[in-house]
């Protein structure tokens, strides 16, 4: 057992186990500890498109496609009736190679991470409690009751991802529970009788939504516990399937119920996501609707920002003031989404009478205006699905042009490419996904500036070069970046697929002083 690894990672949740994951991929072992004895868990997780294309860049997202359920349509169904259908798959075909929801089991999902973890050498300490952290001078000493042993480890960066740090060091967790109970319920059917797709079914007063698993007439359901059972103790599924079938107005004939546990509504975040050598991730850095899905898929993006810029800094490729970034960027996201989930479940849950009236009458009437407006579908589509996620306001991202579409720190467009070196089609997402920045010249350079640029590249950064001429074949990614006949561009990629830089003047000065100076990185 390696006691003086580099990185820490308290928690094997999804997002612990999806920052080893992305320290793995950049040649950093973290080591993992968490308090349980195995990584069970009822919960559901729904992938979205962003949490996908990361999938893809590990080379899993097969994997997770074939364990899993799609999901192309959200249903709204009124008394048991269709009222409204919402083709969300048909609104991202452009902006992604995964326009939809994914429906995977949380089990699956973390055990196809921990497999990931495996093939590469990663160690996840169970059975292992956080009992002290204390400060030193090159990192962290933490304390840890290892099945019974109390040991002492160091480490240069502490992550926390179970809250256990975050209370050790008396972090403030802002927000609020909800007095309100609810449920979530595993269940399959005798008889199949629900739509296909996500099922949303309103009342006056209440809702329930239901959504299919991998199994076959396998469903979750969940929804808010009524009033006239909220007070008892113990409830089961028993006492809500009654709720339920009056809701959809329809009896379920139910072959068996395999999961069922109620909770409280949590919206909080963190004061801040780091201290010193400590940083906060998952649940740690903020907890939400376990319902929405909210929660997991930003703690897997929350995961997915850190891990190139840690890596980076142990490499010693980056200077350690990268780091401060991972707040900058990730918090304003998690505040965001806060705001989107209170308004979402205030919107389906609350009790207040005009609401209730809203909900009842005009939600039809909302959901076909955002399948026939365009831009309201688009940005139904950005949000649910992450995409419309950038930094532009983040301190390490530079922004020289006068291009006003796409700008630097957005997450780099999807687009069809035709690569002109090897003479297939691709896009612009694998064409520039690795494990290192990736310099992108669009526009045409001579040859001798085109080697002289390349061999100062390979002289002073890792980078790798991709360079695309104006042709017929690729006018659709000149259109997108505003590049007009006879004009260039230069844009910095990072490894997650955001990009830092844009100046419409291909110039090396330019270069070294933004990747030196603003970025940090090291020659």
């Amino acid at each position: 057992m390696e006691t003086n690894p580099k990185v820490i990672i308290v928690g094997a949740c999804t997002a612990g186990l999806m920052l080893a994951a992305q320290l793995l991929r950049f040649g950093v072992h973290p080591l993992i500890i968490d308090g349980k004895t195995n990584h069970n868990t009822a919960k559901l997780l729904y992938l979205n498109s962003k949490s996908l294309e990361v999938y893809q860049q590990m080379r899993i997202a097969e994997q997770a496609l074939a364990n899993g359920k799609k999901i192309s349509f959200l249903n709204l169904n009124q008394k048991g009736k269709p009222l409204a259908n919402l083709p969300f798959g048909d609104f991202g075909v452009d902006k992604t190679q995964f326009p939809f929801i994914h429906i995977l089991d949380q089990n699956t999902n973390n055990q196809l991470l921990i497999n990931y973890l495996t093939t590469h050498c990663c160690p996840i300490y169970w059975d292992t409690d956080l009992v002290n952290i204390e400060k030193d001078t090159d990192g962290v000493k933490i304390i840890v009751n290892h099945r019974g042993e109390i040991k002492t480890w160091y480490c240069t960066y502490l992550i926390d991802g179970d809250s256990s740090v975050r209370r050790l060091l008396n972090i403030e967790f802002n927000g609020a529970t909800s007095p309100k109970k609810y449920y979530i319920a595993d269940f399959k059917l005798t008889n199949f009788n629900i739509q296909k797709g996500a099922n949303f079914y309103i009342s006056k007063k209440d809702f329930v939504a239901i959504f299919p698993l991998k199994t076959e007439n396998t469903f979750r359901v969940t929804g808010k516990i009524p009033k006239q059972i909220a007070a008892k103790k113990n409830i089961t599924f028993v006492d809500v399937q009654p709720h339920i079938q009056l809701i959809i107005n329809k009896n379920l004939d139910i072959e068996k119920c395999t999961e069922f546990f109620t909770y409280q509504l949590q919206h909080k975040i963190a004061s801040n996501y780091s201290i010193d050598n400590c940083f906060f991730i998952g649940h740690a850095a903020h907890t939400l609707s376990p319902t929405s899905n909210i929660g997991i898929n930003t703690s897997l993006q929350n995961a997915y920002n850190l891990g190139w810029k840690l890596a980076g800094v142990l490499n010693q490729q980056l200077h350690p003031k990268i780091l401060k970034s991972y707040a900058i960027e990730r918090i304003p996201v998690a505040k965001k989404m806060l705001k989107t989930a209170d308004r979402a479940f205030t919107f389906l849950a609350s009790q207040n009478v005009f609401i209730m009236a809203l909900r009842y009458f005009a939600l039809k009437h909302l959901i076909n205006w955002f399948s026939i407006n365009k831009k309201l579908s688009a940005k139904l589509f950005n949000t649910v699905s992450y995409t419309g996620i950038n930094y532009r306001n983040s301190k390490i991202n530079l922004h020289l042009s006068t291009s006003t579409k796409i700008k630097a720190g957005d997450r780099v467009p999807y687009l069809p490419i035709f690569d002109e070196k090897t003479k297939q089609q691709t896009n612009l997402h694998n064409w520039c996904s690795g494990n290192s920045f990736v310099l992108l010249i669009l526009g045409y350079l001579t040859p001798p500036n085109l080697f002289s640029l390349a061999k100062w590249i390979k002289t002073n950064y890792n980078l790798t070069f991709n360079y695309l001429p104006a042709t017929t074949a690729n006018k659709n990614i000149f259109d997108a970046f505003e590049i007009v006949t006879g004009e260039r561009k230069m844009i910095v990629i990072r490894p997650d697929l955001h990009i830092s830089l844009i100046s419409d003047v291909v110039d090396t000065t330019i270069l070294d002083n933004y990747l030196r100076n603003v970025l940090g990185m090291i020659k």
